[in-house]
């Protein structure tokens, strides 16, 4: 079917909406609020956000990322764009760069892994969450009196759940690769760069919102009936 060339652009730029770039809106913040030694003082929201990604509601979200801040619930959508750990383009807008970037979002995939299945279990604690959080934190986003004094300190238990991730990674082998494939960054374009770094599993990458979606099938099915239109109009009288 040949398109209309007028069409053309419209079509490119309705493709170009939907690549690597999903809306989030957050309807709830994490219930858990402790701080990473389990005190009220200085506490901060621990585990999964709920939010609507590109429409889809329900989606279970967690903050990779200490040092920014991000409203919830949300005032307005904000845009992300989205990477993931494996594929043609692994990690491209990730926002924790540098020498062990790979591995690090390695481990945080198992650890994301672990905190669901351990809150599926129906057993999970508020400090057993928390401790999830705060390895989570402590591995992308670190205390450094040098370079970053604003990011999160683990205790022991939170060390020893990244140590068990790290090993789970350093093995390799299937059970990892996995853990690897279900993971997504959502990484907060530059208009939004002030709020904090999200990852899922197996949540939207790029699925075109309920609005979008009609427009764009206007925009096809015209398309279509032009097509048709010039085959009818070149047959012969």
């Amino acid at each position: 079917m040949q398109f209309p060339r007028f069409l053309f652009p419209i079509l490119m730029a309705a493709a170009a909406a939907q690549a690597d770039t999903v809306t989030m809106y957050f309807t709830a913040m994490p219930p858990t609020l402790e701080n990473g030694n389990y005190g009220s003082s200085g506490a901060t929201p621990n585990g999964f956000s709920t939010a609507i990604v590109n429409g889809i509601s329900n989606q279970s979200v967690i903050c990779d990322d200490y040092a920014h801040d991000t409203t919830m619930p949300s005032t307005s959508y904000l845009t992300f764009d989205y990477s993931t750990l494996t594929g043609s383009n692994p990690l491209q807008y990730a926002r924790f760069t540098g020498p062990n970037e790979t591995r690090n979002y390695e481990e945080a995939a198992v650890l994301l892994v672990g905190l669901a299945n351990y809150e599926a279990g129906g057993h999970a604690t508020g400090d057993g969450i928390t401790d999830y959080q705060y390895a989570l934190w402590n591995l992308l986003d670190p205390y450094n009196s040098q370079t970053n004094t604003s990011g999160a300190q683990a205790n022991a238990n939170q060390q020893a759940l990244q140590t068990s991730a790290l090993s789970i990674v350093n093995a390799g082998g299937q059970a990892a690769l996995n853990d690897y494939n279900r993971l997504v960054i959502y990484t907060p374009t530059a208009a939004y760069a002030s709020n904090q770094e999200f990852l899922g599993l197996n949540t939207p990458t790029g699925v075109p919102e309920p609005a979008a979606a009609p427009i764009l099938a206007l925009i096809l099915g015209a398309a279509w009936a032009g097509a048709r239109w010039r085959r009818r109009s070149s047959l012969p009288r």
